[in-house]
């Protein structure tokens, strides 16, 4: 199985070429010095199964556009796919979410998360896949010193994650099915989180997320 990474140098592109060796797949890949024209001329070119979207948010709409239109794999994509919740359902995409592999379907509850370490997509945005799975209340926060997560009444441990990234991968380049519908329901739930927070809420999150001064001009 050959899968090509679009970001490999990345810290999540990475994360991805560390699963994929440790599962026994060909590895090929490009980061941001080549344009995903380029990246799609080379990926056509060659037999390439599977393509992993690991380059920064900001990129992700043009990376699926241009490879959905020109080569046509199956794609895994990292969340958010974009911050408006714009997805082409044409595309064979798949966007990530490790959580499936952990928490019981069935299970209803509150959903939990409060966690210092906050990306540059801002807090919310990071959540995407905690919020899309939630059937209860959500409290999210980024204040504690210790990763804490629950969804859905079940308690989640951060050293389950990495394998439950690997048995996500696994999973996608054996039965890549696009989750077009899940994605769609995570990202309006974010953005009707954030939409539905205090003025007083929205302003200690600020420094901390640029996606509220954005969701707040459009």
């Amino acid at each position: 199985m050959r899968v090509f990474i679009s970001g490999v140098n990345g810290n999540m592109g990475r994360r991805y070429r560390a699963i994929c060796y440790h599962l026994g797949y060909q590895v090929i890949g490009a980061d941001k010095e080549v344009s995903f024209i380029d990246q799609s001329y080379y990926i056509s070119s060659k037999s390439i199964d599977r393509i992993i979207i690991a380059t920064p948010t900001s990129t992700h709409l043009d990376a699926i556009n241009i490879f959905g239109s020109t080569v046509g794999r199956p794609m895994l994509c990292e969340k958010p796919i974009s911050q408006t919740g714009i997805v082409d359902g044409h595309n064979p995409l798949t966007m990530i979410n490790q959580y499936k592999y952990l928490v019981d379907k069935d299970r209803i509850g509150d959903t939990y998360y409060d966690y210092w370490n906050t990306g540059g997509d801002g807090l919310y945005w990071d959540c995407i896949n905690i919020i899309g799975m939630a059937k209860g209340k959500v409290r999210i926060g980024n204040d504690s010193p210790i990763w804490t997560c629950g969804i859905n009444g079940q308690k989640l441990s951060i050293a389950d994650m990495d394998k439950a990234y690997i048995a996500m991968v696994k999973d996608w380049v054996e039965n890549p099915e696009p989750n077009h519908k899940y994605m769609e329901h995570a990202h309006t739930r974010v953005i009707e989180l954030i939409d539905g927070l205090t003025e007083q809420k929205k302003d200690v999150l600020k420094p901390k997320s640029k996606v509220i001064s954005i969701l707040n001009k459009s």
